[in-house]
């Protein structure tokens, strides 16, 4: 069986507790509850009644995790809203300290930066970020690097270049912890051109990539990456 924060086996790309898990739990309570009434049915078959001892009556299914039910119950709202409605469910949720974890936070802006890219609205999701990183500095830091990564795209798309160097700078103070990220992220930038903010992000991003104990080899590239792009800027601006 998977662990309640694995992904789920049934393909639906959620983690098992918020998705099979109940479903489960309760099939398994009802298949032992089955068998144990086969025995029983056996015994009758094969032992003489009087004899028959009695059986402990089954042990009654475990009940359900109000919390757990109240963020499953919230997700499933949130699945089954239009784009609207569920902007509105992740802002209201934001008031609700006792859903809003950072699993929930990160799932649902999935979906919305999927609908945002799909419908052209990259700035009212980019505001959804705000509101996170705002009400709920913590939640945000569990998952900085992806958020941080999706306003860039957005900016990148939008054409503001002053936002892209902020935002490049600041992923890149995390350069050392989340290094994928933060590749993609150059490469992003290189497709653009956008010379000013590589060069910038690469002062910063290398003494973090450097003392990194996350990063098993690859230090080199970086570094070569990295003066590549402070020079081609100099060159560019001079």
């Amino acid at each position: 069986m998977p662990g309640r924060n694995d992904q789920c086996p049934c393909g639906r790309g959620k983690k098992y507790k918020r998705c099979c898990l109940t479903k489960d739990r309760e099939a398994t309570d009802a298949r032992v509850k089955a068998q144990e009434l086969g025995r029983v049915a056996a015994m009758e078959l094969t032992a003489p009644v009087p004899r028959m001892p009695s059986l402990p009556p089954p042990k009654p299914a475990k009940p359900v995790d109000p919390h757990m039910a109240a963020i499953m119950e919230r997700w499933d709202e949130f699945e089954a809203a239009d784009a609207e409605g569920r902007r509105a469910l992740f802002i209201k949720t934001l008031d609700e300290l006792e859903l809003m974890d950072d699993t929930m936070a990160i799932e649902m802006l999935s979906v919305l930066y999927d609908s945002a890219i799909k419908s052209g609205e990259r700035d009212r999701f980019d505001e959804l970020i705000d509101l996170l990183r705002r009400r709920l500095p913590e939640v945000f830091a569990a998952h900085r690097a992806t958020y941080l990564t999706w306003s860039i795209s957005n900016a990148l798309a939008s054409g503001r270049s002053e936002q892209v160097t902020q935002l490049a700078c600041e992923l890149a103070e995390i350069a050392g912890n989340d290094t994928d990220w933060y590749s993609r992220t150059v490469d992003s930038l290189a497709y653009h051109g956008k010379t000013d903010a590589l060069a910038k992000a690469s002062r910063i991003a290398w003494p973090h990539i450097k003392s990194s104990s996350n990063i098993m080899w690859g230090q080199g590239e970086f570094a070569r990456w990295g003066s590549n792009c402070v020079i081609f800027q100099r060159l560019e601006s001079s």
